[in-house]
């Protein structure tokens, strides 16, 4: 486990919809998801609570039958095992900050 590091430096995973780059200890990580213009991130829960930041963008963001367009400086709050989705209106960059142990989250 690293305590430091440079973002621009971090391996970077390319996934269908988008780019992730995660950087984590034991007990918390944060992850940055550059999401393609109109990708949809599948119905998925976490088990820990969670912050989501749009850093460039837009979105909407699904949970508990509510519907919430976020643009950039956007922030919500994710309560844990509670299902959502995000579906990108434009090329989106958004920061995420699980309230946990980041182990059940490397993909």
């Amino acid at each position: 486990m690293e305590r430091f590091a440079n973002w621009s430096e971090l391996p970077a995973k390319k996934q269908e919809v988008l780019e992730r780059k995660l950087f984590y200890g034991k007990e918390m990580m944060m992850v940055r998801n550059e999401v393609k213009p109109h990708g949809v991130l599948a119905l998925h829960s976490h088990p820990h609570a969670q912050m989501t930041m749009v850093l460039a963008g837009a979105c909407d963001v699904t949970m508990k039958g509510e519907t919430f367009h976020l643009t950039t400086d956007g922030v919500v709050y994710f309560p844990p095992d509670v299902p959502e989705y995000k579906r990108k209106r434009q090329n989106t960059v958004h920061r995420s900050i699980p309230g946990s142990s980041a182990q059940s989250h490397k993909q």
